[in-house]
């Protein structure tokens, strides 16, 4: 009896054991977001480990493993991420007991001007300083993961690879187009417009080239107007966004800290420290209709254009719609404050009740 009671307790250690390297070899750590009778909703923190991060088979077994520690929902949702909730790299779901559906988080972070990479990623599941790419075409895949390390992002058949600058700031996405397991081509996608010989040169650099300086590898926040520059800057954006009326015209610029411009109805300002434009406000007193609602819009594209120097089209470059921000939205007496990217910058769309305001500010 003593012997089957034995060998039942070796049996049993080893089903334990058995159970403990079925676990995954990624650390992690859960936070439920929020549950409902039908809904499980959390936040994944992935962990690097061994110079990897987990990659999609590797998240989906996490996902599942998640699902069966926490039974009984109809509706999972999941959020994947390294560094801080911001660096979402996948988000799974699984409604109803369909097949899990795969979100490619990772191609977002590239308007998160809020996200930093600690330069502890660095080659590590396809995050990459910039100064470390050095491609060849014709090299082997075994010598790009040498070389950058293993990615876990990929789309339409191309390794991607996130680069970051000294600063830790995301400035684009490497596409590695491959043909036989050899570099074919490559392609560099920024999150700020960048004219076709700009492109030209960050991928010549990334391709050897490195006597070649782009203003993107450096820090990419700010506003960069110095305030002897103001009036040129100013009537420059005046023109790319079409507006017609007074060019500004500053006296006693040494003296000021603050520059106002006022245009039917809707003040521009412009504060200055040091030397430097360190905010921009956009303020809109007018009563709110539909066809304000449409020059308030206006005002903010010109705002934009103004700190980042960017040439948008405003055909396509509507800031309230993007935000979903709807004119019901605009017109009622609510109290709101809202954030979003774009650009260089960090914005921030206030409405008080009784006026709105657009602000651009500096986020280094």
């Amino acid at each position: 009896m003593k012997k089957i009671l034995f060998c039942l307790f070796v049996f049993m250690i080893f089903i334990g054991c058995g159970k403990e390297k079925e676990n995954l070899s990624f650390k992690y750590k859960n936070y439920l977001e929020q549950e409902t009778s039908i809904k499980y909703q959390s936040n994944v923190e992935l962990k690097a480990e061994n110079g990897s991060i987990p990659n999609v088979v590797d998240i989906k077994n996490i996902f599942k493993e998640i699902k069966k520690e926490n039974k009984n929902y109809k509706n999972y949702f999941m959020n994947f991420y390294i560094i801080n909730k911001n660096t979402s790299l996948f988000k799974l779901s699984e409604i109803d007991k369909e097949d899990i559906k795969i979100n490619n988080a990772w191609e977002t972070l590239l308007w998160d001007k809020d996200i930093i990479i600690d330069e502890n990623y660095n080659k590590i599941g396809g995050f990459v300083k910039y100064s470390d790419v050095n491609l060849k075409i014709n090299e082997t895949i075994d010598e790009i993961y040498l070389t950058l390390g293993k990615t876990i992002f990929e789309k339409d058949g191309k390794l991607v690879y996130i680069i970051f600058n000294k600063k830790g700031q995301i400035i684009g996405n490497l596409y590695i187009i491959l043909n036989d397991n050899k570099v074919k081509d490559i392609e560099f996608i920024s999150s700020n417009i960048l004219p076709e010989n700009r492109k030209q040169e960050i991928m010549s650099y990334f391709l050897g080239d490195k006597n070649i300086k782009v203003k993107e590898f450096d820090n990419i926040n700010g506003i960069n107007i110095r305030a002897k520059d103001i009036e040129r800057k100013f009537n420059i954006a005046k023109q790319r966004t079409g507006y017609i009326g007074s060019k500004i015209v500053i006296e006693n610029l040494e003296n000021a800290d603050t520059i106002i411009y006022n245009q039917n109805g809707f003040k521009t300002l412009l504060y200055i420290k040091n030397g430097k434009v360190y905010k921009i406000e956009v303020i809109q007193t007018k009563e709110k209709t539909d066809e304000v609602f449409s020059e308030f819009q206006e005002q903010l594209m010109f705002a934009h254009v103004l700190a980042t120097d960017d040439i948008l089209n405003r055909e396509f470059y509507n800031i309230l719609e993007n935000l979903g921000f709807s004119y019901d939205k605009f017109i009622k007496n609510e109290k709101y404050k809202q954030k979003f990217e774009s650009g260089y910058l960090r914005y921030n769309f206030i409405n008080n009740g009784e006026i709105n305001i657009f602000q651009i500010e500096n986020i280094n």
